[in-house]
């Protein structure tokens, strides 16, 4: 019985570990900026904008051989509005999760992310696959072209 114990709290603390173990690394970045214009009247108008980038990885959690990836921009002007009434604006450039199947032969991506190849560039948000034979590489992707 003391056996089946130890086991079991053994079992309770390493598979959690095995579970959440990999990496996240991410970097954010602020600054800010001003500028004034004027108007069709001649009128001046102030502006403050701030700018906040952020990228976040997470390499093999809870799968190896994964991977998951966000990006993006975020605006704010507290003088005055973008133009459409409102004082924020962002955009998400990447928010997806990757994997490597068969000796990383394999990668498949899901969520938004941008698609290079000597034809098509952009970004969707869809799946795409990838599959490396030799010095061939084969792309297939499908999803809505933001």
């Amino acid at each position: 019985m003391k056996t089946l114990r130890t086991k079991i709290l053994l079992l309770t603390l390493i598979l959690p570990l095995a579970i959440i173990a990999g990496s996240i690394n991410g970097i954010f970045s602020s600054s800010v900026y001003s500028f004034a214009r004027e108007d069709l009247e001649k009128n001046s108008i102030l502006h403050i904008r701030t700018y906040q980038s952020i990228l976040l990885t997470g390499n093999n959690i809870g799968l190896k051989n994964s991977r998951f990836i966000v990006s993006g921009v975020f605006y704010y002007d507290p003088a005055s509005d973008f133009g459409d009434g409102k004082q924020f604006s962002g955009q998400i450039y990447n928010l997806n999760f990757q994997k490597r199947l068969f000796s990383n032969r394999l990668r498949l991506k899901l969520g938004r992310h941008t698609v290079y190849t000597s034809s098509v560039f952009g970004r969707i948000d869809g799946l795409s696959a990838e599959y490396v034979y030799n010095t061939l590489k084969f792309k297939i992707f499908g999803g809505g072209y933001i």
